[in-house]
């Protein structure tokens, strides 16, 4: 079997303040979404805009800047993997839920909310 790949970039807009979150050891994890935009052609010709919402996860160094700087509304850029957690229900019978996330192992701060300009311009 060959070499895979699990590699993901994020580039968005915090959808809310970052959950700091202390471990016993001393350690941070930062927890927060991300809404990214997708543009797709509609039946008369024009684009309908649709929000994506991705959850992210940092840890450590990467988890403190994050606490430290991001805010609701901050443009980001974000390299990491995605992550998939398979939770198994407490009632008999009921399927399994798996959740998605992102592992962040790299934040890019583009912008602060209060300079961010978004022009709602389409990407193409």
């Amino acid at each position: 079997m060959g070499k895979s790949v699990n590699k993901v970039f994020i580039l968005g807009h915090a959808g809310n303040d970052p959950e700091a979150i202390a471990l016993n050891d001393g350690k941070s994890i930062s927890r927060f979404s991300v809404a990214t935009n997708e543009f797709v052609k509609n039946a008369k010709g024009g684009y309908d805009e649709t929000t994506l919402w991705h959850k992210v996860k940092f840890y450590g160094n990467v988890a403190d800047i994050a606490n430290q700087y991001v805010k609701k509304g901050s443009r980001v850029f974000i390299e990491g993997r995605v992550d998939y957690k398979k939770v198994e229900p407490k009632e008999a019978g009921k399927p399994a839920v798996t959740y998605t996330s992102i592992i962040g192992n790299s934040l890019t701060l583009l912008s602060t909310p209060d300079k961010d300009k978004n022009t709602g311009a389409m990407p193409f």
